[in-house]
């Protein structure tokens, strides 16, 4: 599960840099950018998970339909907020740290997974970088 989160938010903070140069660090960029990337973080374990419950296992193409729903319900709340009249400085020194929060516990969680279900590979069994299948050896057949 954390490994889908981390296919989402890389591309996030790569596609901030393009944002940043198109809106700048003015008006409301900063609250906007904080809080859909919240909308990612909460919104793919709830997909995940409501829809687990039902089937009892994870069906790929319904992952990947979480997926953009995720990444288009991100985008949605950006631009909502990037177009509503500025917002005081207190939503931006409030975004600021939400913001700092959130890219430090995705470094941190990324490097040192939290040995809990969400974080567990489900294929390798192992947790983080760890547990991603890349990161083994395998006898492939060339």
């Amino acid at each position: 599960m954390f490994s889908v989160t981390r296919f989402v938010m890389t591309p996030t903070i790569l596609w901030s840099i393009y944002e940043i140069i198109k809106f700048g660090f003015s008006g409301n960029f900063l609250i906007a950018k904080s809080l859909s990337i919240l909308t990612i973080i909460l919104l793919i374990p709830i997909l995940f998970y409501s829809y687990t419950i039902f089937t009892k296992k994870s069906i790929l193409f319904i992952d990947v339909i979480c997926f953009y729903i995720t990444v288009i319900c991100s985008q949605i709340v950006f631009k909502y907020i990037i177009n509503l009249k500025h917002l005081s400085n207190f939503y931006i020194y409030l975004s600021v740290i939400l913001l700092i929060i959130q890219i430090a516990a995705y470094l941190y969680l990324t490097f040192n997974p939290l040995k809990n279900f969400i974080f567990k590979d489900p294929i390798t069994h192992k947790y983080g970088l760890d547990g991603h299948p890349c990161n083994h050896n395998h006898n492939h057949k060339h």
